[in-house]
């Protein structure tokens, strides 16, 4: 028998290094598509790899917050639904400047999405702070909840 935060924490690494990989790839494909499509022939600015790595960490509470909710709903649809709501209420808290106060928003302001000015100029503490605030947040929250509820397949 495994412990349900045990299998919490494994099913946590393998999304971090899933989505470390992604960001790999994005890179990649914006390195591609602006040498084959717009006709780049210098490498891009160190800030897009700094906007990626950024990402990474604001979206691991969005990926723990996911898999609590699917660890705890069993259904597969309702977490994703609350996903989609989640990211809808975090575009607009971004949009009002308050991508630190929800999980949601924290990847795309990590990212920088949509702005051509560093949204987060001079906030990097602020920054790491709310991520780790978040993370540490739903690590508490699956231990204190998965060890009372059985995770059911």
């Amino acid at each position: 028998p495994v412990r349900p935060f045990a299998l919490f924490a494994a099913k946590f690494l393998v999304v971090v290094k899933l989505m470390c990989f992604t960001q790999c790839f994005v890179f990649v494909l914006y390195v591609a598509c602006g040498r084959l499509f717009a006709g780049f022939s210098d490498w891009p600015p160190v800030s897009i790899v700094f906007y990626l790595v950024r990402g990474i960490f604001g979206g691991l509470a969005v990926a723990a917050v996911q898999l609590l909710l699917a660890m705890l709903i069993r259904s597969f649809a309702v977490p994703i639904f609350l996903a989609i709501v989640g990211g809808i209420v975090g575009m607009l808290l971004g949009s009002k400047g308050y991508s630190l106060f929800w999980p949601y928003c924290l990847m795309q302001a990590g990212m920088n999405a949509n702005r051509s000015e560093d949204i987060l100029a001079g906030q990097g503490v602020q920054f790491a702070a709310a991520s780790a605030f978040w993370l540490a947040a739903m690590f508490v929250t699956a231990y204190l909840l998965l060890k009372e509820r059985d995770v059911k397949a």
